[in-house]
């Protein structure tokens, strides 16, 4: 059948060849050529291997139409890009990061940072019920991508108009029906025609609600023909029909029943193509991002099957008509000059908060990267759910429109944790935007296990630089605190009762750094439950003023693989009320130093090194104030994390202490640590480099992420006990 239809368009060829030959008419009657272009999510990569063969045989192309991942193959060659372009593209392009809208951690603002790798799910809340999203990926990354990459058209909005003309398709999935856009803005239609349903949300264009067009018509042939071909070439990466023998599983039979309409209209296209080729690519899925090299390969090969029929084919064309339209091929933007920015979509969040993201003025030179980096910082702002941007030529100059679309207000965040020391716990969050005031969070952490603790954060920016910020917290928490001899035995312990409110002014100076000042107070709470002979009251009330700063480039706060993490606090309490002794000091200095650096030595091997500080102006001060070694977590900024030493094994009024360990990743995502440590405590912080009281341990930990984060367990030891134990975590921590 195949064979019939290539004979019968070369009889087409030379017969119309002829005659446009004798008519002197050669550019009007050429015959036009359509390339058809399918969905199939990755195995879509073989359209590249189909394009690099086409050219070598030197196809015009008249007009592309595209479905999902044809979309966007189809979408950059209409932009001007060759096939060599568009590979070396999709060699540079992280594909788990776009497709799965992996936000870099470094574009994540600092406030947000604090959040991130804590919860194990999210889901919106409207009219006071949880509901589950339209899709698990809201495609952010993809919008960027294809921003970035049609930057030159951004100014046409008929694609007619393009280096080639265009169509790609869409599904209304409110009316289902299939939609074929051809004019906007290209990549919010190529956006639109590959919203995998469940997997992307759907796109609004024109108030349809639009999904990936292979729903319905995932190759586009008789749209083609639409447009004008005469002769069209489709290329074919859809998964066939499974036979009785592969329908072996309820996933397979439900594949089938969900995917057999695709099959039906393949079919019903396929009667528009003069000439198909179908790419061999059954050993891989529409996930199959990590073989660019072998899906393009197969497009290259299933394309040479038929490289005689297509020689021919464009050696006549070329002959008919020999001047071919020069397409100029896209370069890179290295600068632009902003005469106006304009910002769309706002309606909560406020102008001010987007522009201190953005940073970019008006009547002002910057490069795609500049701009790039801005739209990073407003989305990693966690008030939108997209942020896009278009470049509008005028004169010598251009307007730059920032596209937003707001994230849901009201949001319901859930995760769950084990270890040794503070037991299994359920964490559950509602973070509220832009309530009361523009630009505003409010959030509230209730954590429910043997150790519950309830966290209440408010805080506002303001238009003021460089992002300056208020905001509030309030909390109570409760764990328990053991009390060891010189040799790791637990002399007493208490049930801690921590409560505290701060009241502070924040200045946000760029997604790393912030800096912090205020006023808190705390009531401090201590219940003894073994060890109830100490009848000593050890209750206190504290007010005191504090200056914070943080910085924070670690690339993932689980298993680190780079960067860096700083939290360095100068606390004076003002005054401190002991129930008993009293003879502690009331008005005193604290400071506390924290460094981590994970330095990644290669692919699979990463350093860490932590360097961890505490140091008191006073010499009598109170127990809840000294500082703490043991333990993997710092439950409060007091207690250090010490590989060999049990959760607060050790103490002192002043501490210094250093680690260095080594993670190696022997296979994707597990993991094994070494780490070794030591400690030094004194009374005097003059006296932290005598070493009078030295601390040592090291530990061996094997770990995993998982879905519910990561599980890890330790088997350590240190200078106290002298013994080995073991630690178990299980999930984020919080």
């Amino acid at each position: 059948m195949k064979l019939f239809k290539h004979l019968i368009a070369l009889f087409y060829i030379i017969v119309f060849g002829v005659g446009v030959l004798h008519s002197q008419s050669n550019e009007k009657t050429r015959p036009k050529i359509g390339l058809v272009l399918s969905g199939g999510g990755a195995k879509g990569l073989a359209h590249i291997g189909v394009l690099k063969v086409l050219e070598e045989a030197g196809m015009p192309i008249d007009y592309i139409t595209g479905t999902s991942m044809g979309s966007i193959v189809g979408g950059l060659y209409a932009c001007g890009y060759s096939a060599k372009q568009i590979e070396s593209i999709c060699h540079h392009v992280n594909w788990n990061e776009v497709m799965f809208d992996k936000i870099s951690r470094q574009n994540i603002s600092i406030e947000e940072k604090d959040e991130d790798g804590k919860y194990v799910g999210e889901f919106p809340i409207l009219k006071g019920k949880i509901i589950i999203p339209k899709g698990l990926v809201a495609g952010q990354n993809v919008s960027m991508l294809l921003s970035h990459l049609t930057w030159p058209v951004h100014d046409i909005t008929d694609f007619d108009k393009l280096p080639i003309p265009f169509r790609c398709i869409a599904t209304d999935i409110e009316k289902v029906e299939p939609v074929v856009l051809k004019s906007g803005f290209l990549p919010d239609a190529i956006r639109a025609s590959m919203a995998i349903p469940s997997m992307f949300t759907p796109f609004e264009i024109d108030n349809r609600m639009l999904v990936d067009g292979g729903v319905l018509r995932n190759f586009p042939a008789q749209d083609a023909k639409d447009m004008g071909a005469d002769i069209i070439i489709g290329v074919n990466v859809s998964s066939g029909l499974y036979n009785r023998i592969q329908l072996n599983s309820a996933l397979q039979i439900m594949d089938q029943a969900s995917t057999y309409q695709i099959f039906l209209s393949n079919k019903e296209q396929n009667k528009y193509c003069n000439f198909i080729i179908e790419p061999d690519i059954s050993n891989y899925s529409m996930f199959s991002f990590d073989a660019v090299d072998s899906l393009i390969i197969a497009g290259e090969r299933a394309a040479r099957k038929i490289f005689p029929q297509l020689k021919h084919l464009a050696d006549s064309l070329n002959k008919i008509s020999p001047t071919v339209k020069e397409v100029i091929r896209p370069r890179e933007l290295n600068s632009l000059f902003v005469s106006h920015v304009t910002i769309k979509g706002l309606s909560k969040v406020s102008k001010s908060l987007v522009l201190g993201n953005l940073q970019i003025a008006d009547s002002s030179w910057i490069t795609l990267e500049d701009l790039e980096r801005g739209i990073n910082r407003i989305y990693g702002s966690r008030f939108f759910e997209s942020v896009n941007y278009k470049i509008e030529p005028r004169h010598n100059s251009s307007n730059l429109v920032i596209q937003v679309k707001e994230q849901n207000t009201n949001i319901f965040k859930f995760s769950l944790n084990y270890d040794n020391n503070l037991k299994a716990a359920i964490l559950l969050n509602n973070t509220i935007r832009n309530f009361p005031g523009q630009g505003s969070k409010l959030m509230i952490d209730l954590k429910l296990g043997e150790y519950p603790a309830v966290i209440a954060k408010y805080s506002i920016q303001t238009p003021i630089k460089p992002n300056i910020g208020f905001g509030t917290k309030l909390s109570y928490n409760k764990f328990q605190a053991n009390y060891f001899d010189n040799h790791g035995n637990i002399l007493s312990n208490f049930n801690f009762f921590h409560y505290l409110g701060e009241v502070e002014i924040r200045s946000s100076v760029s997604n790393y750094l912030s800096i912090t000042s205020g006023l808190q107070g705390e009531i401090i709470h201590f219940e003894p439950k073994v060890g109830a002979e100490d009848s000593v009251n050890y209750n206190a009330k504290i007010l005191s003023t504090y200056l914070r700063c943080r910085f924070d480039t670690y690339d993932r706060i689980v298993f680190p693989k780079k960067g860096d993490q700083f939290y360095g606090e100068i606390k004076y309490i003002i005054d401190g009320k002991y129930a008993a002794p009293n003879n502690w000091n009331k008005s005193f200095f604290r400071i506390i130093l924290s460094y981590n650096k994970a330095v990644k030595l290669s692919d699979r091997i990463t350093t860490l090194i932590a360097l961890n500080g505490g140091a008191v102006s006073g010499s009598n001060i109170y127990n809840a104030y000294r500082f703490f070694l043991g333990a993997a977590h710092p439950y409060e900024n007091n207690i250090f994390p010490f590989s060999g030493l049990k959760f607060m094994e050790a103490s002192g009024q002043n501490l210094l202490s250093a680690q260095l360990g080594i993670r190696f990743e022997p296979w994707v995502d597990k993991f094994v640590t070494l780490r070794a440590n030591v400690a030094n405590t004194s009374l005097l912080y003059h006296q932290l480099l005598d070493f009078n009281n030295v601390y040592t341990g090291f530990g061996i930990s094997a770990g995993i992420k998982t879905i519910i984060g990561p599980i890890e367990a330790t088997v350590a030891k240190g200078s106290v006990s002298n013994a080995f134990f073991v630690e178990i975590k299980i999930g984020y921590f919080f």
